[in-house]
């Protein structure tokens, strides 16, 4: 298991690859993230994250901060 605090920006980053499953936590600003195979692209359908979510496999997620904003969030990843 491991816990470890990200810094998101607008960008795209793979959090789960589908093996591992995922608690994830928002700490400040504005996340949205999403389950796909690959990098989502623009316009893609997202969720918005408010408050604290747990993923499981299959499942692929993608995390970004809002358009114009940043996001901290803490994760905690485990098989």
């Amino acid at each position: 298991m491991a816990t470890q605090s990200i810094e998101l920006t607008a960008e795209w980053v793979s959090l789960t690859s589908g093996n591992q499953s995922a608690f994830l936590q928002i700490e400040t600003g504005m996340a949205y993230w999403c389950d796909s195979d690959a990098e989502p692209l623009t316009g893609a359908a997202v969720h918005r994250l408010l408050d604290e979510i747990k993923f499981t496999p299959p499942m692929k997620i993608w995390i970004r901060s809002g358009p114009s904003s940043k996001a901290k969030v803490i994760v905690t990843t485990w098989e």
